[in-house]
């Protein structure tokens, strides 16, 4: 389903670009984002479920399988990582991030420390991103208008003086 049209909207955000700024407003050195969320997983540079039931019904212990998937899930990640060349400073973003396993096991096999915006921030880093990104446009849009309500007033009042 496309997303409605605004009227009033005049630029549009990828969630790319608002994870970039989310990130690096959080940690101003990243260099690398993996944003690991419940459906998709991102990498930037500025039958699953039967097989957890029949390990369940195996008497595997669930955190046992939980660790598995997380030992997937990392591997994967640093694959798609290395596909897109990455660069020290890492932030790691996503729901994901929220479990702190999820992060220890992601800086283990990087081999090297990684930004993880604190408790529930990294499902929010993205949303922080747009915000910031409004923020900057909104400026930029009023300081337009300031510079052209001051062009205005300035013709004003050349045209009143030749008048006089």
């Amino acid at each position: 389903m496309l997303a409605p049209r605004i009227s009033f909207r005049d630029f549009q955000v990828t969630d790319l670009t608002a994870i970039a700024r989310g990130a690096s407003f959080l940690f101003p050195g990243t260099r690398t984002v993996l944003d690991i969320g419940g459906q998709t997983m991102k990498a930037s540079r500025i039958d699953g479920r039967a097989k957890v039931i029949s390990h369940l019904s195996e008497g595997v212990p669930p955190e046992d399988i939980m660790f598995g998937a997380i030992l997937s899930l990392t591997d994967r990640s640093l694959q798609l990582m290395k596909r897109n060349k990455l660069e020290p400073e890492y932030t790691l973003i996503g729901g994901i991030l929220r479990w702190e396993v999820m992060a220890k096991v992601l800086r283990e096999r990087l081999g090297q420390q990684a930004n993880v915006p604190e408790g529930d921030m990294p499902q929010f880093t993205a949303a922080l991103g747009c915000a910031i990104l409004s923020h900057l446009r909104l400026r930029k849009l009023f300081a337009q208008r300031a510079e052209n309500e001051e062009r205005t007033a300035q013709g004003n009042g050349r045209r009143a003086k030749s008048a006089c």
